[in-house]
């Protein structure tokens, strides 16, 4: 996924069942680590990502990731992507009553700058998706609750450029 000004890390398709480490975002290195419970947990996934995506189809086996503070509870989230290449899935993973999991529903996120493009919110809770087609962008604000993404707000449509101009 794409932070506001964090880095990510891709991950090439395991290739058995290595676990991966995990790069935080830049703006949410003062937030304290995961408890260990959590970081064992999503250790484990990181070690079979797919899994968490079986219902979806056509995906190229290759995960981002990155460790978000996504509902604002200073505790940190799992944010997993499946797929380099064009639009993607985007799930949130997190310890419900001590067990992991992910979201019933997805955003979508593109790595090659071109959009829709998942973003934090900065320090509020949340994921914004932004659309473009050029001419105008379109934000949706999502904040997670228990294991869904719901819509708080959006998709409000922003014109880009002149409008004026030709």
């Amino acid at each position: 996924t794409t932070a506001d000004t964090g880095s990510v890390e891709e991950v090439p398709p395991p290739a058995d069942d290595a676990a991966d480490t995990v790069a935080p975002a830049a703006e949410q290195e003062n937030l304290p680590a995961p408890p260990a419970s959590s970081r064992d947990a999503y250790a484990a996934a990181l070690a079979d990502p797919a899994q968490y995506f079986a219902d979806i189809d056509a995906l190229d086996g290759t995960f981002t990731y990155d460790l978000v503070d996504v509902d604002g509870d200073i505790e940190l989230e799992l944010l997993l992507r499946a797929g380099t290449q064009g639009p993607a899935p985007v799930r949130v993973l997190q310890p419900i009553d001590g067990t992991l999991t992910a979201t019933t529903d997805y955003l979508v996120d593109s790595a090659d700058d071109t959009y829709p493009t998942v973003f934090t919110a900065g320090m509020q809770p949340g994921l914004t998706q932004y659309e473009s087609d050029g001419a105008r962008l379109t934000a949706t604000q999502f904040e997670l609750h228990g294991n869904r993404l719901v819509k708080v707000y959006g998709p409000e449509e922003t014109v880009v450029g002149n409008p004026l101009s030709g």
